[in-house]
């Protein structure tokens, strides 16, 4: 409430102002100031409350807030793109401890081979079951070139037909006789064909299976072993055995 008795010439008195007691019905928030002459019902000043300050410190704590975020994801950043070219710890150790005691290279695994049981190779090829028997007629018996041998003493005086002749492809149509050679002992051979190809084919089953021998046109002498005399039988050979 104003008190000042002091007047002012060339100013308007001041009405007295005094604060309103909480008694006033109409009175929910206070205090208010007002004019004392003041008649209004309920007087216009109680109707306009004043407007509270706003709370303190909410907006700086807010922007305080903000701040620390701001800065933890700046340094969330710089940690990613640090770790990312350099690599993280645990990846690094990682690297470490198994590049000196990893290898890459595969290890090769050793096939056993099964063993396989040797076969033995036969000494001779199989023998013919049935020479070939052409009909033809030989120009000389096999009897007659042994009989030769026999007058120049190669050979003893029985010579004993060769019926056995499955070694072989052709059958010698002069027939075959064989012996033991008077000076060796070595048992030796000798057949006529009618030409001279079953001759030559013979003479090659015979070395197949192991024997020596000497084609002379139709004649076929064939024997094992090394006998020594073998070109005195040639001769004999070259002689009766000719071309026809």
């Amino acid at each position: 409430m104003n008190t000042d008795p002091t007047e002012y010439p060339n100013q308007p008195r001041i009405e007295p102002t005094e604060p309103i007691s909480d008694a006033n019905p109409y009175a929910s928030i206070g205090p208010y100031y007002g004019n004392p002459y003041e008649h209004t019902e309920p007087p216009y000043y109680q109707s306009i409350p004043l407007v509270p300050p706003p709370p303190p410190g909410k907006r700086v704590g807010n922007i305080l807030l903000l701040w620390i975020i701001s800065i933890g994801g700046l340094l969330l950043v710089g940690v990613l793109i640090f770790f990312g070219i350099n690599g993280f710890p645990w990846q690094q150790s990682r690297a470490v401890t198994l590049s000196p005691t990893t290898s890459l290279v595969p290890t090769a695994t050793t096939i056993p081979t099964p063993a396989t049981t040797p076969t033995a190779i036969p000494t001779s090829p199989p023998t013919t079951a049935t020479p070939i028997i052409t009909g033809a007629k030989a120009p000389y018996p096999a009897s007659q070139i042994v009989a030769d041998f026999y007058k120049a003493g190669l050979t003893p005086q029985a010579t004993p037909i060769d019926t056995s002749w499955s070694c072989c492809q052709y059958y010698p149509e002069g027939g075959a006789v064989y012996w033991n050679d008077v000076q060796t002992g070595i048992t030796m051979d000798l057949a006529t064909f009618a030409s001279i190809d079953e001759a030559q084919i013979d003479g090659k089953n015979l070395k197949d299976r192991g024997f020596n021998g000497y084609v002379v046109n139709y004649c076929l002498l064939s024997y094992g072993g090394n006998p020594s005399d073998v070109q005195s039988y040639l001769s004999i050979m070259d002689q009766i055995c000719i071309y026809q």
